[in-house]
C-alpha cells in the first residue's frame, strides 16, 4: 500500500531518470545549479534566522555581562556559527542527490561513531546530568544533532531503494525504522529523550509516507508504550517535570517555576509587546531565557503580533518543503526532503507546546532561535538539502514543459 505521494514519484520515475541524465551530460547537475533557489524558502530561513540572533542578544545579554563580563559574548558566538551553518547551507545546495544517496550508510556510520564515544567518560562533555557534548579544537559540539540528519539521509536512501524493487523483492517497511533505533538508544543513553523523540516521529512520518499502515504505526506506538513509561517515571528528574506539567501553579516555586514563568512572560507581552530589548522576565527571572524559552522572551517583547510572525515563518518553511517534497524529480529527494523539513517543524512544535505549558519541559531548542551552534548549523544543513530538492524538481517540470 502506498501514499499518493510515493505513488507520484514512482510514476514519474521515467521522466525523472531521463531529466537527470540530461542534467549529467550538461555537467553533472551544472543546469539545475544555475537555477535560483526558492524565494518563499530563502527569504523565510533568513527572516528566522536574524529573528534569532537579535533574540539571542536581547535575551542572554545581561546574564552574559554577569557571568563573562561581557554582554555580546553569545551574540557572537551566535554570529559566529550563523556564518558557518549558511556555508553549510550552500555547500548542500550545491551536493547532488547522487552523492547524498551513495553515502547515506557512511553519514550514518560517522554519526553512530560520535554517538557511542560521547558516552565515554573523559570524552563526552558531563553537563546536566547528560553526556551530550564532544569538543574537537576548542569547539563543543552535540553528535545527536548528526545523527539527526544522518537517519534522515539513511532513510530517504533505504525507502527510495525499497520503492525501485519489485513488490516480490521488497523488505519490510519495519527494517529501516529497526536500523533508526540504534541511534536513537545511544542517545537515550545520553541521556536525551526529547531529541530520541524527534527522530522516532520523524521515522515514523518517513515511513508513512511510504505506504506502512498507520495501523501498524499505532502498534508500533502502543508497543512503545511500556518503554516510555519507564524512561519518564523511572526517572527522577522526568517525573518531577511530568507533575509539573499536569499543574506547574501547584508547583510555583519549585518545578513548575520554568513553565510558569514563561506564561507570565507571554502574557505580559500582549498584543504588541514591552519592546524589543524591555523584557523583565530574561533578568534572572526566566532560566534557560535564550536557550529552551527564547520563545516567552519573543512573546513578552514582540507581543502576539511577533508570535504570529514567528509561527507564520516557520508555517512558510515546512509549507515549502513538504511541497518540494512533493514536485520531488526522485523518490529519494521526495523523502529527503519532507524528513529534512521535520527536523525543523517537529522540534519547533514541540518548543512552542513547552513554551506554552502545552507539553511536559524536553530541553528541545527552537530552531534557528534558540542559542546554540550544534543545531543552528545542522539545522541550516538540512534546510539547504530543502531547497536543492526544491530547486531540482523545478528544475525537471520545466524541462519536461520545453520538450
Amino acid at each position: 500500500m502506498s501514499t499518493p505521494v510515493v505513488r507520484s514519484r514512482r510514476d514519474s520515475t521515467s521522466r525523472s531518470m531521463a531529466a537527470m541524465a540530461r542534467e549529467e551530460s550538461r555537467g553533472h547537475g551544472g543546469g539545475r545549479k544555475g537555477l535560483p533557489l526558492c524565494v518563499w524558502l530563502v527569504g523565510a530561513v533568513a527572516a528566522l534566522v536574524g529573528i534569532g540572533i537579535v533574540l539571542v542578544y536581547s535575551s542572554s545579554s545581561v546574564f552574559a555581562a554577569r557571568t563573562y563580563q561581557d554582554a555580546e559574548h553569545f551574540l557572537r558566538l551566535q554570529l559566529g556559527w550563523a556564518v558557518l551553518g549558511l556555508v553549510g547551507l550552500w555547500v548542500a545546495t550545491r551536493t547532488s542527490a547522487e552523492l547524498l544517496h551513495r553515502r547515506a550508510g557512511l553519514f550514518l556510520a560517522v554519526s553512530l561513531f560520535l554517538c557511542a564515544i560521547v558516552l565515554i567518560p573523559g570524552i563526552g562533555h558531563l553537563a546536566g546530568g547528560a553526556r551530550r557534548w564532544l569538543t574537537v579544537a576548542g569547539v563543543g559540539f552535540q553528535p545527536s544533532e548528526v545523527a539527526k540528519v544522518a537517519v534522515v539521509l539513511m532513510m530517504a536512501a533505504m525507502l527510495a531503494r525499497r520503492d525501485s524493487q519489485s513488490p516480490e523483492a521488497r523488505q519490510s517497511l519495519l527494517v529501516p525504522v529497526a536500523l533508526a533505533q540504534v541511534p536513537v538508544l545511544l542517545i537515550l543513553a545520553e541521556p536525551d529523550l526529547g531529541t530520541a523523540l524527534v527522530i522516532e516521529i520523524i521515522v515514523g512520518m518517513m515511513v508513512f509516507m511510504a505506504g506502512l499502515r498507520l495501523r501498524t504505526l499505532g502498534l508500533i506506538g502502543l508497543a512503545a508504550l511500556p518503554v516510555f513509561y519507564h524512561l519518564v517515571v523511572g526517572t527522577p528528574f522526568r517525573l518531577q517535570r511530568l507533575l509539573s506539567f499536569i499543574d506547574p501553579w501547584a508547583y510555583r516555586s519549585t518545578i513548575g517555576y520554568q513553565v510558569t514563568e514563561a506564561l507570565i512572560s507571554i502574557g505580559s507581552g500582549g498584543v504588541f509587546g514591552v519592546g524589543l530589548g524591555e523584557g523583565k522576565h530574561k533578568l534572572f527571572f526566566l532560566p534557560e531565557a535564550h536557550t529552551d524559552f527564547i520563545f516567552a522572551i519573543l512573546g513578552e517583547e514582540l507581543g502576539l503580533v511577533g508570535v504570529v510572525a514567528l509561527v507564520g515563518a516557520f508555517g512558510i518553511v515546512i509549507w515549502r518543503g513538504l511541497e518540494a517534497g512533493r514536485r520531488a524529480a526522485t523518490g529519494f529527494d521526495a523523502y529527503l526532503a519532507v524528513g529534512a523539513t521535520m527536523l525543523l517543524g517537529v522540534p519547533a512544535v514541540f518548543n512552542l507546546l513547552v513554551a506554552t505549558g502545552l507539553l511536559p519541559t524536553k530541553g528541545l531548542p527552537l530552531p534557528l532561535i534558540s542559542y546554540g551552534g550544534s543545531n543552528l548549523v545542522l539545522t541550516l544543513v538540512a534546510l539547504g538539502l530543502v531547497m536543492r530538492v526544491e530547486r531540482d524538481g523545478r528544475g525537471v517540470a520545466a524541462w519536461e514543459a520545453a520538450t
